[in-house]
């Protein structure tokens, strides 16, 4: 079966200076600007209205001050347009971002999402490796060194703070390494 993708409105960068530079879809202008350099120079339109600003200022006809009100602009070098003439802003690639970020781990997280039916099911099997540290089964036997009411106390080194557990367990040093080639003194046989 074949799936048609849905069409990907290509982004127009347009430069106060008048350049303009065309990219075949949002996933290919994030990839060669960065969200970071999106962020800091694009805007959805070249000044654009941010507050009004109150200062304190002198009246000279007046011999007092008085409030006077400023509104403030912020001017940007860029502005991006879709096809449809759409204003585009660093909260538009913000969702390809965190995609992006998703489709890293997906492999890992959800593998049967992406199986296409073909070869081996995922997921499905041992799992090989994957600690650092031996499994000790020490569980019941500290819970059986505690004393009840008249019992007696255990002897000391069957007492329940020196009996180990698996977080006294000194880390596995060649947890990776289990092959008997790599202790082999002479790694040629005569």
């Amino acid at each position: 079966m074949h799936i048609i993708k849905a069409h990907e409105p290509s982004v127009t960068l347009f430069s106060r200076d008048g350049e303009v530079r065309v990219f075949k879809s949002h996933c290919d202008a994030l990839r060669q600007l960065g969200m970071s350099w999106i962020r800091e120079n694009v805007a959805a339109d070249f000044v654009e209205f941010l507050h009004v600003e109150r200062f304190l200022r002198y009246g000279p006809s007046t011999d007092r001050s008085v409030w006077d009100r400023q509104p403030v602009y912020r001017s940007a070098r860029y502005v991006m347009r879709d096809d449809t003439g759409a204003k585009l802003t660093q909260g538009d690639f913000q969702k390809l971002v965190v995609a992006r970020r998703r489709s890293r781990w997906a492999r890992y997280s959800r593998p049967l999402d992406t199986w296409n039916g073909e070869g081996p099911v995922p997921c499905i099997g041992r799992t090989r490796g994957g600690h650092c540290y031996r499994r000790l089964k020490t569980t019941n036997e500290r819970r059986q060194a505690v004393p009840v009411d008249d019992e007696p106390a255990p002897r000391g080194k069957r007492n329940a703070r020196n009996i180990p557990s698996s977080w006294d367990d000194v880390p596995v040093g060649a947890w990776r390494v289990r092959n008997w080639k790599h202790y082999r003194h002479q790694q040629w046989k005569a």
